[in-house]
């Protein structure tokens, strides 16, 4: 997984290893030990990002400032290519972590394995060096993101999310005046194809970056839920605005790059970034992920997907990476006293200014290119997890069925009339076949 997009690492939104990590047998005994709250102790934070990444960087930092403070020291260790399978399974043996990365699509399979340990005592304190409690230091919407039926999972320190991305400096008249509306959007499509410039940058090797036409246009005609409910019944594939949806995607294939179908990334994005496509429908960690070929005069920003449909929904999404403490670790105790310390405002700005992300906090500002992101996200009337929650909830059905066909769609292979069809008939057998 490429690190820093929700795909690069074992917490990667977007992967479906959930639906194969095996979880059985019983681990240690919860809240094993309080060493670490003394001087002298030690923790083992166990992190899916490599050592070149700015987030790596990031904790590195703060872990040793971290020890010089408190004297508890912090093992750095590399999650190998096993991902969450990898901490269940040394958690189950006793090996686990103190302190791991997670994400929403990963809490089902860490909750059953009873890795999460309660974080309320973490909410009600302060930052290390603060005096508000850090619940107050997070939006309420980030706050859910990071928690499920049963609580808090973890600790945030980015939020995800997704729009159009452009180039500002090459495209002023976007920066003044973003298509608001989906007929707005065609039309700016038809302007820049008739200026000579190729409209849209799609890495067509990526399927989950194809399905992104389809998601949002599904979002915006019904808001949360639209996606993740084309799982649970055939029935929901008949609805029209699954078909008008499709015949969109269908209709933007003249706006795609010549050979989109064969591009791999990240040919695509680096093109868009080098000034080669005029937009980017991508995720809030598109930035951070050109930084080395974008040129010095590029002013990279994003305007919101635009609005679809009469009854459009004012509905972005809202995922989150952040921080899990092991109840089955040697030292919860030690790794809650280091989320204090991580939380710190001077190291979730570094979010923004070195990873080029959005710091969880509300209180942090993002980079330039990620303020109207920014905006839209926190000040939207409703908020989704990652892929509608589909990925998650239903990753099977989400590869096999939603991005399999969707991919067909996006390159041509099959219609808008068949995609809705197969949709339908290839849902029914997941549903009846009992598969996560």
């Amino acid at each position: 997984m490429r690190l820093s997009r929700r795909n690069a690492t074992f917490m990667a939104i977007g992967t479906i290893a959930v639906a194969t990590i095996a979880l059985s047998g019983c681990g240690q005994k919860a809240g094993g030990g309080d060493a670490g709250a003394k001087a002298g102790g030690s923790i083992t934070y166990l992190t899916s990002w490599p050592a070149d990444t700015p987030q790596a960087k990031i904790f590195a930092a703060a872990a040793k400032d971290f020890t010089a403070k408190s004297g508890i020291k912090v093992d750095i260790k590399q999650l190998g290519n096993g991902g969450a399978a990898d901490v269940i399974n040394a958690s189950v043996s006793g090996s686990g972590p103190d302190l791991f990365d997670d994400a929403p699509d990963h809490v089902p399979a860490f909750r059953k394995a009873g890795l999460i340990e309660d974080l309320s005592d973490v909410l009600s304190a302060p930052a290390d060096g603060e005096s508000a409690k850090i619940e107050s230091d997070y939006p309420k919407s980030v706050i859910s993101a990071a928690s499920d039926k049963d609580g808090l999972a973890f600790i945030p320190h980015t939020i995800l999310s997704g729009g159009v991305w452009f180039d500002a400096a090459a495209n002023p008249g976007l920066a003044s005046k973003a298509p608001a509306t989906w007929d707005e959007f065609k039309a700016e499509l038809d302007k820049l194809k008739a200026a000579g410039k190729t409209p849209i940058a799609q890495e067509g090797g990526n399927s989950s970056y194809n399905v992104l036409w389809f998601y949002w246009l599904m979002l915006r005609s019904h808001g949360p839920g639209a996606v993740l409910n084309l799982s649970k019944t055939a029935e929901a594939w008949d609805d029209p605005a699954v078909l008008a949806a499709a015949k969109e995607v269908t209709a933007l294939q003249p706006y795609f790059q010549s050979g989109y179908e064969g591009s791999r990334y990240p040919n695509a994005q680096n093109a868009w970034a080098q000034g080669d496509y005029a937009l980017d429908l991508n995720g809030s960690w598109l930035a951070g992920e050109v930084k080395s070929v974008v040129p010095s005069s590029a002013k990279l920003s994003t305007f919101p997907f635009p609005t679809y449909g009469a009854d459009s929904k004012s509905v972005e999404e809202l995922n989150v990476l952040g921080w899990t403490v092991n109840a089955k670790g040697k030292n919860p105790k030690g790794a809650k006293e280091f989320i204090k310390f991580l939380v710190q405002k001077k190291y979730i700005e570094k979010i923004g200014t070195d990873a080029l992300n959005i710091p969880a906090r509300s209180d942090v500002e993002a980079p330039a290119s990620l303020a109207a992101m920014q905006k839209a996200v926190l000040a939207s009337d409703a908020t989704t997890g990652y892929m509608d929650n589909a990925a998650a909830n239903a990753p099977t059905w989400y590869k096999d069925v939603l991005l399999s066909l969707d991919d067909q769609l996006v390159f041509g292979k099959i219609t808008p009339e068949q995609f809705v069809a197969q949709g339908k008939e290839k849902t029914a057998a997941y549903i009846k076949s009992g598969t996560p």
